[in-house]
């Protein structure tokens, strides 16, 4: 197929881009009955598969790996299902007369909407729970304690050092080096 994909890059040549539609029509289908997809849906990812092609082609630059082409296809179209799969959750979930996608919609592009800080929030934590999960082993146990009742529990400090059986100095020391640790973990995520 990468020779009649070579030649269907040419846009002026019609028979090129129908050869190989032609050739990739059952490919798509064969792929989608595998998965169970009703035929009207099966013509619309195959259609939408299609349409990437044509857009994409151009682009394309296969590597010399035997088969990439049919490869970036499956690519193509799996991108095409997930989509299609979201699709039909978010309507299992939102009847037509619902206004649920409509609010998604209005505040998915308003960076100050209660939706987008929350997702923004969620992000933040899952990225510092991974960095704490990183580093935690570097620092004793009691050091990792003092930090998190300190600084993410937000425990009174004399409590902690009363807890721990540390001085109150120890505390706040422990606190600044795991921050310390989490800043240069960012930071290096970050390069």
């Amino acid at each position: 197929m990468l020779p009649l994909l070579e030649e269907a890059r040419d846009c002026t040549n019609n028979e090129a881009w129908r050869l190989l539609v032609n050739q990739c029509i059952p490919l798509l289908y064969g792929w989608l009955r595998s998965e169970d997809i009703q035929h009207v849906d099966a013509d619309d990812l195959v259609q939408e598969t299609l349409a990437t092609l044509a857009l994409e082609a151009p682009a394309f630059q296969p590597n010399a790996h035997p088969g990439a082409f049919h490869c970036w296809l499956y690519k193509v179209l799996i991108n095409r299902l997930l989509n299609f799969r979201r699709s039909q959750q978010v309507r299992s979930i939102c009847h037509a007369d619902s206004d649920l996608l409509d609010r998604l919609a209005d505040t998915i592009d308003d960076s100050r909407s209660d939706l987008t800080r929350r997702w923004d929030e969620e992000h933040d934590r899952h990225i510092a729970l991974q960095m704490m999960l990183r580093i935690e082993t570097e620092f004793h146990p009691k050091t990792w304690q003092a930090f998190r009742s300190l600084a993410i529990e937000g425990v009174d400090p004399e409590l902690v050092a009363a807890e721990l059986g540390l001085s109150l100095d120890s505390v706040y020391a422990a606190k600044y080096r795991v921050l310390r640790r989490l800043r240069q973990e960012a930071k290096n995520a970050l390069a």
